[in-house]
């Protein structure tokens, strides 16, 4: 593994040089996953009306199971 492929547990290392540096890209990676979070749960709000409109209301036929 090279020092550019750090898994997120590694990005965080005591023995680090740069320890303000790697803290700073644990919380940057944070906050692009909360952020992702909350855009799929506001599209998945925006949407629910429109999937049980034509997805859950329509009758089933046999291929659809």
């Amino acid at each position: 593994m090279t020092t550019n492929d750090k898994s997120p547990l590694q990005i965080v290392d005591p023995r680090s040089e740069n320890l303000f540096s790697d803290f700073q890209s644990l919380q940057l990676m944070i906050y692009l996953v909360l952020s992702s979070f909350v855009v799929l749960v506001y599209d998945h709000i925006l949407t629910i009306k429109d999937e049980v409109q034509y997805i859950w209301k329509h009758r089933w036929t046999p291929c659809e199971l």
